[in-house]
């Protein structure tokens, strides 16, 4: 709700409210960012409850580059050898962390298998729906939308559904300022911000680019876990997220250096 109410703030003074305004050749575009952004979100916090928060990153982030490429395949497009190579570590490198949860050697231990399928099959529907997110918005970005016109409508469908959530339990209760506080800086730097900035990238950046960017989120999120001493320490966490970013590296550090492959014949 803040980040929505902020960009419908700054669209009406810097250009006006007719800023706001929603052309009809965009309308499906917008609701299939809706229902997308929300997936990601609903999927992300729901795997959250029950999984390691650096393999529920690598999962979603996993998904990106594999359907990315499943898509190019389908419709015959030309892939190349090294997005397939990148790709591959994506996946293995998110088969380790996933291994590792399930078999309780993560971060987060003492979780059920049921519990951990359950968390690692939301990560997996969030990621989906992070895809979803960056296509539908590439669509709007050629409609000539920008960030800020992308940030003002794309969380309808969350907002709703996240009030409804708040009204039937204890979700729109703060305890103290500094719950207030946390809340509002919460809004701003990890949220806000972040996709701003997530728009802009998808806006002058192929979709396949922005998946791998987003898949260096497990280590940065590993990190973090260091300052949370809830979460222990697990050694094939490390190899995981290591796999899927030595990965990435490889994307850039080669993509101009290998040749095109595709599925039809020359």
């Amino acid at each position: 709700m803040i980040t929505t109410l902020f960009f419908f703030v700054r669209l009406s003074v810097s250009q006006g409210v007719v800023a706001l305004k929603i052309p009809r050749a965009s309308l499906m575009g917008l609701v299939t960012l809706n229902l997308a952004s929300g997936i990601s979100w609903i999927g992300y916090y729901c795997a959250l409850k029950f999984i390691e928060p650096a393999i529920v990153s690598a999962l979603m982030g996993c998904i990106g580059p594999l359907f990315i490429l499943m898509v190019g395949f389908i419709s015959q497009r030309q892939i190349s050898i090294n997005q397939a190579i990148t790709s591959a570590g994506i996946i293995a490198g998110t088969a380790v962390l996933s291994w590792a949860s399930i078999a309780d050697r993560s971060a987060v231990q003492n979780v059920t298998v049921h519990h951990v399928l359950l968390g690692l099959g939301a990560a997996f529907i969030g990621g989906f729906g992070q895809v979803l997110t960056t296509l539908s918005t590439k669509k709007l970005a050629k409609q000539n939308w920008s960030a800020s016109q992308i940030m003002a409508h794309r969380f309808y469908l969350l907002t709703a559904v996240a009030a409804v959530v708040a009204l039937n339990s204890t979700g729109l209760q703060l305890d103290s300022p500094a719950s207030m506080v946390s809340v509002g800086a919460v809004s701003v730097l990890g949220i806000l911000v972040p996709l701003w900035l997530l728009q802009k990238g998808i806006i002058i950046s192929s979709p396949f680019t922005v998946s791998v960017l987003l898949s260096l989120g497990p280590l940065m999120t590993l990190l973090f876990q260091g300052f949370d001493s809830r979460l222990l320490w697990s050694n094939m966490s490390v190899v995981g997220c290591g796999i899927i970013v030595l990965s990435t590296i490889n994307n850039f550090a080669f993509s101009q250096k290998v040749p095109q492959v595709s599925r039809t014949n020359s």
